[in-house]
């Protein structure tokens, strides 16, 4: 047992005794003044004494001298059953209250007060859960993935807190500890994060600039609001590249069309062997839209170089990781457009598919096409059977069109909303 646990000497000399009750503390007395204060019954048993060779309060009835001072309460001198060495009713403040103390009477009071006790844990609990939630919406805007990494930061550094208290001999662990403890892990969990802060603000006030913004000329407009603002010069540089995607993605599409070949101009052909020529080119026009996607894949993957490039510059050496997640957001989007053109380009390379199997239809039956024709874009064979496959030709054709008519307009939709850029790309990693 250490000193710490043994009982002081109880001599008449020893002035060091002191005295806690009804809030007030008053001392020091010699041990047989209390212990005539106990016998008489000024002093209950429930009250709390201390020692300077004691680190916490203890109640009367558990220091065993003044217990038996005491017949009528106690039947012997032994310590009473589950008496502890520091009574549950005394708080936390008073545990860590020292005698000899300068504070003034009237703060002790309110400190003794179990009311502000309660305040000063709401209030601690409050602050807390503002700090995590701010790092929170700040650095990883409430995305799941940042809300683990807070929780997991924080709760590692709370258990230490803890241990480094229990290693001071803070054995008595209460619920303002406690809260005092979640503080202080909050607090370190930001100073940590303090690096990053300056860029996830300023991320923060450029998504809510951008927030109202769809096209490029809004967040243009937003961009002229703050022109210092790193996230929106990031936003305007990705826009910048977007275009560039847009004009060559163009570009590649044409590269792709049969030149000077639609469907009208095809059926009017004036002889078997242009007809030929026609289906071949059309043909040929299938074939390159077939192997369109892996060129359209290297001109994502020039604008997500452009992209990183400019954002090297606008974050030099990006420390806080924003440019990464900004990437990521990006590398999402381009996804979604390589599946969508994989699905634009099948619809042309189908669509003059169908266009060159009807031209290839119609050079076959050349004759009844010349003899039966009723205008320079239909005719009416003698044959039922050709008649009817010429049909399921023509429609197949139509719904070919249709489909990549209605995903090339699609694709415009998507492409003009650009709101994913800032309230996806904003979170860092």
């Amino acid at each position: 047992m250490g000193d710490d646990e043994c009982p002081p000497e109880f001599a008449n000399d020893d002035r060091d005794w002191h005295l806690l009750s009804g809030g007030h503390r008053s001392g020091p007395y010699r041990f047989s003044e209390l212990a005539g204060a106990v016998d008489n019954r000024i002093v209950k048993s429930s009250d709390l004494v201390w020692h300077p060779r004691w680190s916490d309060w203890r109640q009367v009835k558990s220091v065993r001298p003044l217990a038996c001072m005491s017949a009528a309460e106690f039947s012997d001198c032994e310590y009473p059953a589950g008496a502890g060495r520091v009574s549950p009713l005394v708080s936390a403040f008073e545990l860590k209250l020292r005698p000899g103390s300068t504070w003034p009477a009237w703060l002790e009071r309110i400190i003794l007060d179990d009311r502000f006790v309660h305040t000063v844990n709401l209030i601690s609990i409050a602050l807390t859960i503002a700090v995590l939630a701010g790092l929170s919406v700040l650095i990883f805007d409430n995305d799941r993935y940042g809300v683990a990494y807070i929780a997991i930061e924080f709760t590692t550094l709370l258990l230490i807190c803890i241990g480094f208290s229990r290693r001071a001999q803070m054995r008595d662990f209460s619920a303002f500890r406690f809260c005092a403890l979640s503080v202080l892990s909050a607090l370190l969990l930001a100073v940590m994060n303090i690096g990053k802060l300056p860029d996830a603000l300023d991320a923060w006030q450029g998504r809510r600039l951008l927030a109202p913004a769809r096209t490029t000329e809004q967040v243009q407009r937003a961009a002229l609001k703050a022109p210092e603002n790193k996230f929106v010069q990031l936003v305007m540089a990705s826009l910048d590249a977007a275009q560039q995607t847009s004009a060559a993605t163009a570009q590649l599409i044409k590269n792709l069309e049969p030149q000077g070949l639609t469907f009208d101009g095809v059926r009017a052909a004036s002889t078997r062997d242009r007809l030929t020529e026609n289906a071949a080119e059309l043909r040929a026009a299938e074939a390159r839209a077939a192997l369109a996607l892996p060129h359209y894949v290297a001109i994502l993957e020039s604008e997500r170089a452009r992209v990183a490039q400019a954002g090297r510059k606008i974050y030099a050496g990006d420390p806080h990781h924003l440019l990464p997640g900004f990437l990521e957001a990006l590398g999402r989007r381009e996804n979604q457009f390589r599946e969508r053109m994989g699905r634009t380009f099948a619809a042309i390379g189908a669509y003059y598919g169908a266009m060159g199997d009807a031209a290839e239809f119609v050079a076959q039956h050349w004759d009844q096409y010349r003899t039966a024709r009723v205008s320079k874009v239909s005719f009416a064979a003698a044959d039922q059977g050709t008649n009817a496959q010429y049909t399921r030709l023509m429609a197949n054709m139509r719904a070919a069109q249709a489909a990549m008519t209605g995903l090339e307009r699609d694709n415009r939709k998507f492409s003009s909303d650009l709101k994913v850029l800032w309230t996806e790309a904003g979170k860092a990693r």
